[in-house]
């Protein structure tokens, strides 16, 4: 007998889908078709029109940061990419199997009326479901299959070719069967090294981050580009993993000969080459894709402390994704940075110069100060709440050696979130460098009460105290520092000195004494 359950109910709860308006997804691809309004952009672009022509009040959303890479209607996503030509095709087409469909309830002398009838509602429901969305691959297949039903139902002739009276027809499809098969395995061929190299993408992305999962990661991509060369975002993803082992081989002790000093930078020279060589790629391969320009950008960003002229490539890089996509408050952000950057490092190297190359790199600094607060603006006039800019205009403010300005903005943001670590952070440093030391050390305690295990505010938080002589304090600062970076030889030293110094002050006591 079947068990009877009474009042167990399991709640399901679907994912929640979220697709771009129907209204939206029309201005944008009749904007679109302009730039091409016979033929359209091409498959699958529809995320390049997006990007260049969403509207700025989209960044009033919860997604404004999306991009979306398919229309709500399948009608307004054939007129971006294939042009007003294609969508009068994939229109005309329409109309036809409604015709047939017409036709076939229309004709009562076939006995089989409700299986035509159970057709013909099958291909009006998948038709209408295009007004209303995009054809993925279960309702383009479901829809071509209704399609080809239609159209053979609605054929009340039948021609019969006999092959063994006909050695023409006979060796016709002989042939055409031979072409067939050989361009099948073509085909199959061709699909299998994609759905390879999809496999071998997917793989890379899901290996652990640790060093022998970056590894594997590399040797995956690697498989990946090598089966299908032509997809960016296997370009951009073999980048990132370059750039990583970078970074790992820039962490990696300092080796004791000099040949393994010499080893040690050329792996690390070939990495970043390799790293950039395959963001370009991806650039070329998609030259209107505002991700592969911003990818490229955060490369070179990556590549910033290695390469003294990095920040160029990053502002020209950031540059490029803004005419791709002048809407988006994070690209204005970034490429406000690439010019904070490389006002630091003019005025970094203004430092030790003569007088008049002291003058000529900070006037270049201000130049570049003034040109990232002009782009952290532009962020904040496209999205007034967007964090990122208006922390970054306090930072703008600073390299200037405007600090009561940075403050003060500081202090409004942290109104809006006050556990904001970032800020706190930042607040904390500006306060020690006007030797505000309560307020500093105010700032820095609350972050330890947020994030317990904050390494830079312990550390921060130890200098203070040992500014202001609380030795003990200083002490016990650094070594909560030590203990999640054992291996800190600055904050190592610190400690020594401080124990040097009690020790000595201990024997001066006893002295007198």
């Amino acid at each position: 007998a079947w068990p009877i359950v009474t009042n167990q109910f399991t709640r399901v709860t679907s994912p929640v889908e979220v697709n771009l308006s129907t209204s939206a997804s029309w201005r944008i691809a009749q904007q679109n078709a302009k730039t091409s309004p016979i033929f359209g952009t091409g498959p699958e672009t529809f995320i390049l029109g997006f990007s260049e022509f969403k509207p700025e009040d989209f960044n009033k959303s919860s997604f404004w940061a999306f991009r979306f890479d398919k229309a709500a209607s399948e009608f307004a996503q054939s007129l971006s990419t294939t042009g007003y030509l294609g969508l009068a095709v994939y229109s005309l087409i329409f109309l036809g199997a409604l015709y047939w469909c017409w036709r076939m309830l229309k004709d009562s002398t076939n006995n089989n009326w409700y299986l035509r009838a159970a057709v013909v509602a099958s291909f009006l429901t998948l038709g209408a479901a295009q007004i209303l969305y995009f054809l993925n691959t279960n309702l383009a297949l479901a829809f071509w299959l209704v399609l080809g039903l239609v159209v053979s139902l609605s054929s009340t002739k039948e021609k019969s070719i006999s092959l063994s009276t006909s050695p023409r027809a006979s060796f016709i499809f002989s042939f055409g069967l031979a072409l067939v098969i050989l361009l099948a395995l073509g085909v199959f061929y061709g699909i299998g090294r994609l759905w390879a190299a999809d496999v071998a993408y997917t793989q890379a992305l899901r290996s652990p981050a640790t060093v022998a999962g970056l590894q594997l990661a590399t040797g995956k991509i690697n498989k990946a580009v090598a089966l299908n060369p032509w997809r960016d975002i296997y370009r951009i993803t073999y980048a990132q993993v370059l750039l990583a082992q970078a970074n790992q081989v820039a962490r990696e002790a300092k080796a004791d000969t000099e040949a393994g000093q010499q080893e040690q930078i050329q792996r690390l020279q070939s990495f970043l080459k390799s790293s950039i060589e395959q963001a370009r790629a991806a650039t070329e391969l998609g030259p209107e894709n505002v991700a592969n320009w911003e990818a490229l950008g955060s490369i070179y960003r990556g590549t910033a402390l290695f390469a003294a002229d990095a920040e160029n490539w990053v502002i020209a890089s950031f540059s490029e994704a803004i005419t791709k996509e002048p809407s988006n408050p994070a690209l204005y952000t970034e490429l406000g940075k690439a010019y904070l950057l490389a006002a630091s490092r003019r005025i970094q190297s203004a430092q030790n110069q003569d007088a008049a190359t002291q003058d000529k790199l900070k006037t270049e600094a201000n130049s570049f100060i003034d040109s990232a607060e002009e782009q952290f603006n532009k962020a904040v006039a496209l999205k007034d709440d967007y964090t990122p800019a208006h922390f970054n205009q306090a930072l703008a403010y600073e390299l200037k050696g405007e600090i009561d300005s940075a403050i003060d903005k500081l202090i409004r943001m942290r109104e809006f979130n006050p556990q904001d670590i970032d800020v706190l952070y930042e607040l904390g440093t500006l306060y020690a460098g006007k030797n505000d030391t309560d307020k500093a050390i105010e700032a820095f305690s609350t972050i330890i009460s947020i994030v317990p295990k904050h390494a830079n505010s312990h550390y921060s938080l130890g200098v203070l105290y040992e500014r202001i002589g609380d030795i003990e304090k200083a002490r016990v600062e650094f070594n909560k520092v030590l203990e999640t970076n054992p291996n800190n030889q600055l904050v190592k030293d610190k400690l020594n000195s401080l124990n040097t110094a009690n020790t000595s002050e201990n024997t001066e006591t006893e002295a007198e004494e």
